[in-house]
């Protein structure tokens, strides 16, 4: 089955610095290797631009078999969450959610009603810590190397 390693947040939460300490402060790799397999990195959250979240999961995952995605659990009426998760499934992804309960600098956090709907779609990893993008990038890391 493929797989997607999905970071979840909401806007300006972390998402996208993590990524960059992933790939060695580098916004341009698409790519990266963990456990001698090359996992393509999407790095637009559907709260970037929703629409092309959900256009890149309909005609550009078919010869990808895992995936690094950005996710915001947006839920409510007129948003398009719930269809963006059935879409990754529908195209044969089993769902990987870590989930970065805090934001970076504040209390803000991940409400527990958004956890559960999560998890309704795949298995959740829940990244209590505040930390900067560097150790979050490292666990992140770790995540997708013990479920690969």
């Amino acid at each position: 089955m493929k797989k997607a390693f999905v970071i979840v947040g909401h806007a300006h939460w972390g998402k996208s610095e993590t990524l960059k300490s992933l790939t060695d402060d580098n916004y341009r790799y698409h790519w990266i290797e963990i456990k001698d397999k090359w996992i393509f990195i999407k790095r637009m959250s559907n709260d970037d631009d929703e629409k092309k979240l959900r256009d890149f999961i309909k005609k550009n995952t078919m010869d990808k078999d895992t995936l690094i995605l950005t996710f915001c659990p947006s839920f409510e009426k007129g948003k398009k969450g719930h269809e963006i998760l059935k879409s990754l499934i529908n195209k044969k992804f089993k769902l990987y959610f870590f989930i970065l309960k805090n934001k970076y600098g504040t209390d803000e956090t991940i409400s527990d009603d958004e956890i559960i709907e999560l998890k309704k779609y795949g298995e959740c990893f829940i990244y209590k810590n505040k930390d900067e993008a560097k150790k979050r990038a490292y666990a992140f890391r770790h995540f997708i190397k013990s479920n690969l």
